[in-house]
Parts: C-alpha cells; structure tokens; sequence
C-alpha cells in the first residue's frame, strides 16, 4: 500500500485516477484477508504447539554445539556476489533481463520452500533424518554450483552479449541453482527452529533472587530463535571476508572481464563440500541398548548376568 501510494502520480499519469484507487482497494482487501487468515492460523497452530513440546531431549542438539555448527556450516567461501556482479555486467545494456532474473530467483526460492516443507520438513526434522537432508542438500548445492562456469561460458560463442540468446541460456541456469540454494538453506532454518527449549521448561529461580531475570531471558523462546539465526548470518558475513582475499589473489575483476571466474566457482563448490565434516557437532546421542548395544555386566552378588 505504501509503495502504491508513493507510486500514485506515475500510475495515474499512465492510466487514470480511477484504476490506481481501484489497485489500491484491492490490495486493502487483500491485506485485510490476509491479516484474518494469519490470525486464524496462528489459533490452529496453537493447538499443536504440544506436539512440539514431547519432541524428546534425545533428539534436540545443545544450543551451543548448535550455534557452532550454524556459524562455521555458513562461514564458508561464496562465488554469488562475484557471480552477480559478472551478471550485472552481462546485461549492463538491457538491466531488464537483471529484474527477470531476481524474479526467477524468487519464484525458485518460494517453490523450495513449498517443496522442502511438503515434502522433508514433517519427516526429517531432527536426529539422523535431518542429517540426512543436510548431506543430500550440500552434495547438490555443490554440484549445481558448478553450472556458474557453464553461466560464465555464456559468451564465449556467437550469442550477443546481453542479448535475447544469452538470457535463455543463463535463465533456467538461474533458476535451478536458486532452487538448489534455498533447499540446502532451509534445513539450517528447521535447526534454528526445532532445537528451541521451551520456557515451561526453564528452571525456576528462587523469588527475589538477583538473577532471575537473567536466567528466564536465557530461556526464552524469542531469544534463542534470533541467536541462532544471527550465528547464520554472522557466518556468512565470515565467508564474505574469506571470500575477499581469494578474489585478489585469482586477480578476479571487471577490468580484467572477471578472469579467473571459473577457478573461484570451482574452489568454492570443492570448499562447500568440507562442510560435511561439522555435522559431527549435531550428531545424536546413542542410546543405550539400541546404537551402542546392551550393557553386560556380571553381578557380584549371585553370579548372574543384568
């Protein structure tokens, strides 16, 4: 509605009065259902919120080894900045196709999000499936990164650069690795989500004890979802700086037409893959009888095995 507003004078110059009032009584109902819809999910949803308090300690991940895995999981080198840039200087002349692509990246975002939450989220949510979904997802992103060198490639031959032929080529490319990318985000979001500790269960601190306060905002839900969300975002700030130096030392730049491009795409897709290794921090406890087997002891007093 704001934008709208402030787009009142172009639109109506273009059209007339009448058809911008009209999209902007249809984007109030449109807010208005969507404000009811959110309201009555939000009453749905508090009826299940016990499902997700009986998740059982077995399958939950300490909030410290969690944020740990969440910072250096994302704390790795990334080639999308430089590959955007690339892109932006591909079609400098006809930034169009730039707004075609954001909207591709988008519709592939929210289609993952579909996907992954029909498909994943109810099932592999926590312990070994979701590790599972993490060494799957890694695997693909990194292979599906690889089709920037086939992006990069895109002008080597007779297509006009920035051109019709150029965009059909870098476009289903786009997407895909859009797709892929968001896939391999989202469970790091299901952690971030499911590991939460609930207030109820929060110890109690004794009535007028100094630090009371301070032991129930440890606990409280809200905080700890952010904390974990900013060890994501903090850690791909961190891979941002790494990135950095590789940059300079491939000699990657716009004067150079981003020479080198392919290498950094290349050793960005094998670096990702070393993420694999972090995900010893979110394994499951083994339970006793079951992963590491049944204790056999002798009794001391009769002899017989307990």
């Amino acid at each position: 509605l704001l934008i709208f507003s402030s787009l009142k004078r172009p639109i109506s110059s273009v059209t007339t009065h009448v058809a911008w009032l009209s999209v902007v009584i249809v984007l109030s109902f449109c807010l208005a259902a969507a404000m009811i819809a959110a309201a009555f999910y939000q009453a749905k949803g508090n009826d299940v919120q016990g499902v997700h308090r009986k998740l059982s300690d077995d399958t939950q991940v300490p909030a410290k080894r969690l944020a740990l895995y969440l910072l250096l999981r994302h704390s790795l080198p990334s080639s999308g900045y430089i590959m955007y840039s690339f892109l932006f200087t591909i079609f400098e002349s006809n930034p169009v196709y730039m707004q075609c692509l954001s909207i591709l990246g988008s519709a592939g975002a929210t289609f993952s999000s579909w996907f992954y939450g029909r498909c994943f989220a109810k099932k592999y949510s926590s312990g070994w499936g979701i590790i599972g979904i993490i060494v799957a997802t890694t695997v693909i992103f990194s292979l599906a990164s690889l089709l920037n060198i086939v992006t990069y490639h895109a002008d080597d031959g007779n297509s006009e650069q920035g051109g019709v032929d150029m965009f059909a080529i870098i476009a289903p490319i786009y997407f895909v690795t859009g797709v892929v990318a968001e896939l391999n985000f989202l469970p790091s979001l299901v952690l971030a989500t499911t590991n939460i500790v609930a207030t109820e269960r929060a110890p109690v601190a004794p009535a007028g004890s100094a630090t009371s306060r301070d032991d129930c905002s440890l606990y409280d839900e809200g905080m700890q979802y952010a904390s974990f969300i900013s060890c994501i975002d903090f850690g791909e700030q961190i891979g941002s700086w790494i990135t950095v130096p590789i940059v300079a030392s491939l000699d990657i730049t716009r004067d150079n037409e981003f020479a080198n491009l392919d290498h950094l795409i290349l050793l960005c897709a094998s670096i990702y893959s070393v993420s694999l290794v972090y995900l010893c921090l979110i394994r499951p406890p083994e339970k006793d009888g079951t992963s590491v087997g049944i204790d056999i002891s002798r009794s001391s007093d009769n002899g017989e095995f307990t």
